[in-house]
């Protein structure tokens, strides 16, 4: 089970064949199935997450009962368990139809039925089901069971179920009631965690305020004896709410942060996601902050010279310096980026097995956009892109992206000229051979081409004769085909096909005999209260 939990479901479910058959011909009790037989059953499809899991755990759970052999709590929770990883649309109702038919027979239940129910809620991400499982956490508190209660992780799974839909306030709301009214439950880091997780996905302004006055609160609390001491977990989520916080002063910020917990903290170590949070702010902040590409490079040598693989730099962090860099206005900011870029093929080369330097078109990309946006050194800047973009197929596959920001640097970087057009054609008519034709490429060749000109090289094979009228939507489906978009257009033809016969659907409707009207009717009601006819 442990091993391969869906080829473990099929032994299990042979072997209690086997014993059934036994026992029918023997008679022998050793042979029948006992409840730890079927307990094991329901856990391997609880285990298996196959989408029927949960209707076929509930089957041997009948089963069992049809035995006369008594269900226990193990065999209630695992069933339970099995309806919350199936992944099937209905199964936290079910779940909950079960759980709440077991609640109201008075069985034995294990506290962790319950959080087996609201995960099956949480898993669902949408805030109706966020709902639901606060509905059942509220039916349990005014329950006030000695059998089963609510516990610490319960409330943690609801708040996750608020977090999941980014409900960050909801989550936040359930929280502050729980320190409020002072319950049995004690808040505890993993509480605290799940909302200021909440919050560094909810990309809600004051995320990062929330995040650092909830770091705070846990501070306090710890020192007053309750189980809040922050950990990794919860720094990151802090960083990385300050850092997709959009403020003005996120990158000081998240180095003030990263700062305190080395300085402050001896029982918690920063560690590479920690490093990248603060990457991550700075580049965010490289078109305001006039000094953050070099504060993001000052950070990433650190990381690089440190030698502690605890925080050995990956991909996400150079792309985030190669971001920042793209994002400045240094006058060499196109050589700066080529040169990290450098340095991380140097570390990828010697480390070719490394997975977190796995190199993508992402990196090469960032330099793209650096070189297509230097006012000035155009000529190196030039020289840069397309250096560029001829290695990339040594490590990666190029994407649209790759042929639009080349594109862009055609633009920006060379006079108008024939010489401009010339190549602008040339990289245009590779990207459409690789099917790599997206909005980026098809609005910069338009910028880049004169009309006339991509005129000659789109139109023979188009319908419509101006190629002002032409969107990408009207591109051959083989200069698009392994793009993303290609979907995008697809869908697009669908709502456009579903559109026109809804409209034909009208117009018939429309052309066709009015149906006639039902007269209206008096429905007399007395109410309830005074006896008045309504």
């Amino acid at each position: 089970i442990s091993s391969d939990p869906k080829k473990g479901v099929r032994k299990a479910q042979e072997m209690m064949k086997r014993m059934t058959r036994l026992y029918e011909i023997t008679g022998v009790d050793a042979y029948k199935p006992n409840a730890q037989a079927y307990n094991l059953l329901i856990h391997a499809l609880a285990k298996s997450s196959l989408l029927n899991a949960g209707y076929e755990a509930e089957r041997v759970l009948q089963e069992m009962m049809l035995a006369g052999v008594k269900p226990n709590a193990i065999s209630f929770t695992s069933t339970l368990d099995a309806y919350a990883k199936s992944g099937e649309k209905d199964a936290a109702q079910h779940a909950e139809r079960l759980f709440l038919e077991l609640l109201d027979s008075n069985v034995d239940l294990h506290f962790s039925a319950v959080d087996a129910v609201l995960n099956a809620w949480a898993m669902q991400s949408s805030l109706e089901a966020a709902e639901r499982a606060q509905g059942i956490l509220e039916r349990l508190e005014m329950l006030q069971s000695n059998t089963i209660q609510p516990t610490e992780h319960s409330y943690s799974t609801v708040m996750n179920a608020f977090a999941r839909c980014g409900a960050a306030e909801r989550a936040h709301a359930i929280l502050t009631r729980v320190l409020r009214e002072k319950r049995a439950i004690r808040p505890d880091t993993v509480m605290f965690n799940v909302v200021i997780h909440a919050w560094s996905t909810s990309g809600d302004p004051q995320a990062g305020t929330k995040a650092l006055e909830l770091l705070n609160q846990m501070k306090h609390l710890a020192s007053e004896g309750y189980d809040t001491a922050p950990d990794i977990v919860t720094y990151n989520s802090v960083l990385s709410a300050v850092s997709k916080s959009g403020h003005m002063r996120a990158g000081p910020q998240a180095e003030r942060i990263l700062k305190q917990l080395q300085e402050e903290d001896d029982n918690v170590t920063p560690n590479v996601v920690s490093y990248n949070s603060v990457l991550h702010a700075w580049s965010m902040n490289a078109g305001a902050e006039p000094k953050a590409a070099q504060r993001a490079q000052a950070v990433l040598d650190y990381m690089i010279q440190s030698g502690n693989d605890n925080i050995a730099p990956d991909v996400y962090s150079f792309t985030s310096v190669l971001n920042a860099w793209a994002k400045s206005k240094e006058d060499d900011k196109a050589i700066r980026a080529r040169e990290l870029l450098d340095t991380l093929l140097h570390l990828q080369s010697e480390a070719p097995k490394k997975t977190s330097l796995k190199l993508s078109a992402i990196p090469f990309n960032a330099v793209l956009n650096a070189c297509a946006f230097s006012k000035t050194m155009q000529r190196e800047s030039l020289q840069i892109a397309t250096r560029t973009f001829k290695e990339l197929p040594n490590y990666a596959k190029r994407d649209t992206i790759t042929y639009g920001n080349l594109l862009k640097c055609c633009t920006n970087l060379m006079p108008r000229s024939k010489s401009r057009t010339d190549m602008a054609l040339q990289i245009f008519d590779t990207c459409c051979k690789d099917g790599l034709v997206g909005d980026l490429v098809w609005n910069e060749v338009r910028k880049v081409v004169p009309s006339h000109e991509l005129a000659k090289k789109v139109l023979p094979m188009m319908k419509k004769k101006s190629i002002g009228l032409l969107t990408l939507r009207d591109l051959p489906r083989s200069w698009k085909r392994n793009t993303r978009d290609k979907q995008a257009t697809v869908n697009e033809n669908r709502q456009t096909r579903r559109k026109r016969k809804r409209t034909k659907e009208g117009a018939k409707s429309e052309s066709s005999e009015p149906k006639p009207v039902r007269p209206l009717r008096n429905i007399v009601e007395p109410s309830y209260q005074s006896g008045r006819d309504l």
